[in-house]
């Protein structure tokens, strides 16, 4: 892992200068129209749902969850409904989402929230995960006040780099994973 200064500002910068050619392309696409955007589109399709419905099951499914997880549990949610799944919490939301609840209705958590709001197009966005948190950090001891400074750091970081924070967000993603792949 990189040096880690006890600033977040700094460190996030750092992911971000240090993301390759490709971290930096499919980071930019991840959302607006790469993975996340292509798996919520073809959720919603092959089941019925509405964008919102398909991006809010599976923001409901990503806690303590990695991507091909994530997309494992939600198709397997789809799949069988009345079978109880993964977290309760998570479950449960996901069961009132396809009842029809509005997502952000029966979302809860920042970064679930947050993630939501990505999936949906939301550029503004920051989704303080685990490895967001450990690429600001250098660990994963996040708190309330934590979270805040992850948050405006990466904001700080997409505007010195040109980059919407949503897109910021899953470069330094794409460039934290690529480091430990």
């Amino acid at each position: 892992m990189m040096v880690v200064s006890t600033d977040p500002t700094y460190n996030l910068r750092q992911w971000r200068a240090c993301a390759s050619g490709e971290h930096v392309r499919h980071g930019r696409q991840w959302y607006a129209q790469g993975e996340a955007r292509r798996f919520v589109r073809a959720i919603a399709h092959e089941h019925a749902l509405t964008i919102a419905q398909a991006a809010g099951i599976t923001a409901a499914y990503s806690p303590h969850a990695a991507w091909g997880s994530n997309k494992t549990t939600v198709r397997r949610f789809l799949a069988s409904p009345t079978v109880p799944l993964g977290l309760g919490r998570s479950y449960r939301q996901a069961c009132a989402i396809l009842a029809g609840a509005r997502p952000l209705n029966v979302l809860t958590g920042p970064k679930v929230r947050a993630f939501y709001a990505a999936l949906m197009g939301d550029k503004s966005a920051v989704v303080v995960d685990l490895w967001h948190t450990r690429a600001a950090l250098g660990h994963d001891r996040l708190t309330t006040a934590r979270r805040a400074a992850i948050t405006e750091a990466t904001r700080t970081v997409a505007a010195e780099f040109g980059d919407y924070p949503r897109d910021c967000q899953a470069i330094i993603w794409c460039s934290i994973r690529g480091k430990h792949d």
